[in-house]
């Protein structure tokens, strides 16, 4: 159907592609959305307007905002995808909030996704970008303690941003006790982040001997020679990234007489 109605396009009339698109089950094949395309290429915005009021197809309403946008017209951007994102489009209301923010309308993105169900995909760029930046870091975690209600607990990506926002507000000592006590700490991506925490206060002796360990299993290599480097332990960094990219012990290989 697809390729039908592209010849059909290059040939027209394109009423007659719009009506065989307008009885097609697939007009989203790929990601993209052939009817949408097709009226934004042909410039028939009011038909596109039309189609979504009466299909209410989120890939057409991506298409005509994006379309707006790029026009120079935010306000029509912001209100195709409004209802959508009011009436429960996760996708939508995170796409909508993304479009405020790079016009300088922050509050309002927040306002977005505040009543957006759990796990809306992208916990980090709320809390960072649209809450903490902005100097609201009490909405900001007010907002991780929504999600994980919503979602009946705390997964591990949103404790780590609550992490975050801890240390960011100068409470990295905090941070770093709730993140020793948590059952995933012992992870190589708990280590990960822990060490991390560790280093950000300074203590990097400790953020090494959290991250040793899990080298063995291939994990944080990279991570755990930033740290020797920082430290001044130079030839280790170098004899354990060495080891990562070729599996050589540090007497073998085209860096042996470096780290000798």
């Amino acid at each position: 159907m697809r390729l039908l109605a592209t010849v059909r396009e290059r040939q027209g009339p394109v009423d007659e592609t719009v009506a065989l698109l307008h009885t097609s089950r697939a007009t989203v094949v790929n990601g993209r959305h052939q009817l949408a395309d097709l009226q934004v290429r042909q410039d028939r915005l009011p038909e596109l307007r039309e189609y979504i009021a009466r299909a209410g197809d989120e890939d057409a309403v991506r298409h005509l905002a994006k379309s707006l946008e790029e026009r120079g017209n935010i306000e029509g951007a912001v209100e195709v995808m409004r209802p959508s994102a009011v009436g429960g489009s996760p996708s939508v209301a995170v796409r909508l909030a993304k479009l405020l923010t790079r016009h300088g309308r922050a509050d309002e993105a927040v306002e977005v996704l505040l009543p957006v169900p759990a796990r809306i995909g992208d916990p980090e760029w709320v809390v960072r970008t649209l809450l903490a930046d902005q100097g609201r870091a009490e909405e900001a975690m007010a907002f991780i303690d929504d999600l994980a209600a919503q979602a009946d607990g705390m997964w591990f990506e949103l404790f780590r941003e609550s992490l975050w926002l801890l240390s960011y507000g100068g409470r990295t000592e905090q941070a770093i006790a709730e993140l020793r006590a948590h059952p995933e700490a012992g992870t190589w991506y708990g280590a990960w982040h822990l060490s991390d925490l560790l280093a950000d206060a300074g203590r990097l002796d400790e953020a090494i001997v959290v991250l040793r360990p899990t080298c063995h299993a291939g994990r944080n290599e990279t991570n755990l020679a930033k740290l020797l480097i920082r430290k001044g332990y130079v030839k280790e960094a170098v004899a354990l990234l060495h080891r990562r990219t070729t599996g050589l012990p540090p007497d073998q290989g085209p860096l042996a007489s470096v780290i000798s």
